[in-house]
């Protein structure tokens, strides 16, 4: 269906995920379909920051750097794959 309406799907693990065995599964289903996964952990470590402060330190909940990481994330997905790019015709 992603393909008839020309939308792209992604996954974004968040930062803890890589900590469960549930990454592993997700990793694999994700690969099998050809679902691109964005590790927010990795992301987070490419920048040499800390994945902890992604979240709220006494709750899991993200706190806004959190957030600003996410988003930069799936912003550099979409750049490196060009999906925003404005067609030129």
């Amino acid at each position: 269906r992603s393909r008839r309406d020309g939308f792209h799907l992604a996954i974004l693990a968040i930062h803890h995920l890589p900590h469960h065995d549930v990454y592993a599964l997700l990793l694999e289903i994700a690969r099998a379909r050809g679902i691109p996964l964005i590790d927010l952990r990795q992301y987070i470590l490419g920048l040499g920051a800390n994945p902890e402060d992604a979240h709220f330190r006494h709750d899991s909940h993200w706190s806004p750097q959190g957030h600003q990481w996410a988003a930069q994330a799936v912003l550099a997905h979409l750049a490196e794959r060009e999906v925003c790019a404005q067609k030129v015709g």
